[in-house]
């Protein structure tokens, strides 16, 4: 199992690594609390909490991901912040990221988790390639993302259908090294987002 102890703050806003402790929150404070996030990310609200306790189990031994919680100023779990698919022989990876509640969305605070666990991917684990797939019903999610570092890269075949609608798919990625301004991969840390 590899331990993972990085943590990153601002303006009271906490990004930290998943502990085995935050079992319990994370199912009660991220499942089945907001069906417009459910709908927009495309997941599921009929998780059990033992499916949920069982899966967040398998994230703190899997070597193939980095897991990060985005705790509030409150100490409540706001969303999570995720590496996974990490492929170590050509270093690349996949990114996701989740805001458990829509009344958090807009705020900044996603952007600011993605470029922390964008640099943490290539400073820290070494990735070269993060990549992810967004529903293109989603205008906040890719705002957030090019804000936080993840521009838009095209749109990948396949998409989602659900509620009355069908939808695509729009490919973000970024290579080490390709921020504006930056040689190395990392953004521009500062700057203070709304609460």
């Amino acid at each position: 199992m590899r331990q993972i102890t990085q943590s990153w703050e601002k303006d009271g806003f906490i990004l930290r690594s998943i502990r085995a402790e935050d079992a319990e929150a994370y199912w009660e404070q991220g499942f089945g609390v907001d069906s417009e996030v459910d709908r927009l990310t495309g997941s599921r609200s009929d998780f059990t909490r033992e499916e949920v306790l069982a899966y967040f189990r398998n994230c703190l031994e899997a070597e193939d991901r980095a897991d990060f919680l985005i705790i509030g100023p409150d100490g409540r779990i706001l969303g999570e912040s995720v590496v996974n698919e990490i492929d170590w022989k050509t270093r690349c990876g996949n990114f996701r990221i989740a805001i458990f509640r829509s009344d958090n969305c807009g705020k900044g605070i996603g952007s600011w988790a993605v470029r922390m666990t964008r640099d943490y991917a290539f400073e820290t684990l070494g990735l070269h390639r993060l990549e992810l797939d967004v529903f293109s019903l989603q205008p906040p999610g890719h705002s957030g993302l090019r804000e936080g570092g993840l521009p838009a890269r095209g749109r990948p075949p396949g998409g989602g259908a659900g509620r009355g609608g069908l939808w695509g798919r729009r490919a973000h990625g970024h290579l080490r090294g390709r921020v504006a301004g930056d040689q190395t991969g990392r953004a521009d840390k500062g700057g203070a987002f709304q609460v």
